[in-house]
């Protein structure tokens, strides 16, 4: 009986004193009472509404056209509530309040005519929330470091943000499916996205002020094809304004003509150029949005997300671009008869990819050290097939090339090869028994597609006259390329002592069909190949890996003829090295 006793006094004694369980929610009901009564706001009016000091609990509002006033007061949270809930109900404002530590700091469902003003919203996994809300002002408020989203606008038309400071949050503005909205006078600051907006219509940004986000403006959607916002150059991104270009043709986008450009997307244009630009830290560097027979080149893009994007954009030539460090180099979706040539592709995660996206051309690029060299996407009974690829230099990437389906969709078929030469391949094991360049063995790439011809090294092109190219396939590293008028010279570079090898192609027009190979001042044999014609010389040689400078002249009947001419050349050849080395 005694312990019966002391079992039910500590069962007692421990009810008693089991704290009261905090994040209990505060009522503002619909008759304007309080409840719990006693918490610390006051109501003359049942109005407004004003904190008399800090709070440890979410409110729940239930009533319309109030005001509640935090009178500078903190509201504050366990992490797994609504701050502020104003689910269903109308103009309601709030401000001057510090809201922190809440799953949802200030959450709108259904909403309209609402204010949120004035606040300080922060450390909130998501700051302020809009779902299916409209007709409601976000302004003046300081949103900084919270978890997610900073102010999100999901299927909520006609909202105004403005003159909000969003810092350090990993979205800093994001618009999904939200139309009729106007953005201005926002300092959106470090953030990992400044502005995402996605599927959205007719929303309009002016007087915005992006500084060092990882990705500043980031604009994406299907539905771009009846867009009409307006975005113009009041727009800022590190100091240099945003251009959003829409319906125009016939335009020229350089540093002449547009010495700072701080985000650029082209919507429903054509016979655009767009060349010698930098462009850094956006979701895109260079957007393309139903754009045609337009050109992206000799553009330098860096640490975006998508280096280049293009939606529903065909025939339209990317070529010389320098590509690096994005999330994905180059994407082209749902974009056919394009050409992408003569990149460098380097350290991205996704170096080109190919999604949906049909009859394009892509060779002479260099992709190097991507997580993918190439992807390409198919599924719901579309593909990217027939696309032809071929002359590019695949080094390095972990995954070099991935067709990826869906189960429902067919294996679609690609070209790898244009029937002659194909693309260079870092991990491809054959081997060269004729000695022309090419592999003797296909490389798979999987049960629908393999290159034919692999090359044996590295594929370069040479611009030796405004009309001629010379190309090459060599296992070494080309440098210093240049054609006198009358010669070939450049240099070769291995690891010291393997064997390297050139196969190079000759227009007959720059050089006569009897030619003299030299290999650091001594003559080389070589093979004339096959697949030489009137129109191209195919030659083929070898050497020992060092720095080793290649001669390749005409032959002449004359012994003195060719030494004078090699003399000539040579200090042709030492006075161009000089130039170019001041």
């Amino acid at each position: 009986m005694v312990l019966t006793l002391l079992i039910i006094e500590m069962s007692m004694f421990a009810f008693y004193i089991q704290p009261i369980k905090a994040g209990q929610p505060i009522y503002i009901k619909s008759d304007g009472s309080i409840s719990p009564s006693g918490v610390p706001i006051s109501s003359v009016d049942n109005v407004t509404y004003v904190f008399t000091g800090n709070i440890n609990d979410p409110i729940v509002v239930e009533r319309s056209n109030i005001i509640i006033d935090g009178n500078r007061y903190i509201l504050h949270g366990s992490g797994s509530e609504k701050g502020f809930d104003l689910s269903g109900m109308s103009n309601v404002t709030i401000k001057n309040a510090t809201i922190e530590n809440f799953l949802f700091g200030i959450y709108l469902f259904k909403s309209s005519m609402s204010v949120i003003s004035e606040n300080n919203v922060t450390n909130n996994e998501y700051g302020i929330w809009l779902t299916e809300s409209s007709l409601s002002n976000v302004s003046t408020n300081v949103i900084t470091s919270n978890g997610y989203y900073g102010i999100n606008l999901l299927s909520s038309p006609y909202i105004i943000v403005s003159e909000n400071n969003v810092t350090n949050n990993k979205y800093g503005i994001k618009l999904y499916s939200s139309s009729n909205t106007r953005l201005s006078g926002n300092n959106i600051s470090n953030n990992c996205n400044g502005i995402f907006m996605e599927t959205c219509l007719n929303n309009t940004f002016s007087g915005n002020v992006l500084n060092g986000n990882t990705y500043n403006v980031n604009i994406w959607g299907y539905n771009l094809l009846e867009c009409t916002h307006s975005i113009d150059t009041s727009n800022l991104v590190d100091g240099k304004p945003i251009y959003y270009i829409v319906n125009q043709t016939d335009l020229v986008i350089n540093l002449a003509t547009h010495p700072q450009v701080g985000y650029l997307a082209l919507v429903h244009c054509s016979n655009v150029t767009v060349e010698g630009l930098i462009l850094t830290n956006n979701g895109q560097g260079v957007l393309f949005a139903f754009t045609t027979n337009s050109k992206i080149a000799e553009n330098n893009l860096v640490n975006n997300y998508y280096g280049i994007l293009l939606l529903w954009s065909s025939y339209n030539n990317i070529v010389g671009n320098s590509v690096t460090n994005n999330d994905c180099g180059i994407y082209l979706d749902t974009s056919s008869f394009c050409n992408v040539s003569r990149n460098s592709v380097i350290n991205n995660y996704l170096g080109i990819d190919l999604h949906w996206s049909s009859f394009g051309l892509v060779s002479e690029n260099y992709v190097r050290e991507n997580h993918f060299g190439i992807l390409l996407y198919s599924c719901s009974g579309r593909g990217s097939f027939s696309n032809r690829i071929y002359h590019n230099d695949f080094l390095n990437n972990l995954i070099q090339v991935r067709n990826s389906y869906c189960e429902e969709t067919p294996r679609y078929t690609n070209l790898w090869d244009d029937g002659f030469e194909g693309n260079y391949w870092s991990n491809y094991t054959g081997v060269d028994l004729d000695h022309d360049g090419i592999g003797n063995f296909e490389h798979v790439i999987d049960e629908n597609n393999q290159d034919n011809h692999p090359l044996m090294g590295m594929f370069s092109d040479f611009k030796a006259t405004s009309e001629h190219h010379v190309q090459t396939i060599c296992n070494s590293s080309i440098s210093d390329f240049q054609f006198s008028g009358t010669a070939i010279c450049f240099n070769v570079t291995g690891e010291n002592g393997t064997s390297g090898f050139c196969r190079i192609c000759i227009p007959t027009a720059l050089i006569n069909e009897i030619y003299k190979v030299f290999v650091n001042g001594t003559e080389v044999s070589y093979n004339l190949l096959s697949c030489s014609n009137s129109t191209h010389s195919y030659l083929y040689f070898n050497y020992t890996h060092s720095t080793q400078e290649v001669i390749i002249i005409p032959e002449f009947p004359s012994f003195r003829i060719l030494l004078l001419f090699m003399i000539t050349t040579l200090l042709a050849v030492t006075v161009y090295r000089r130039k170019h080395s001041m």
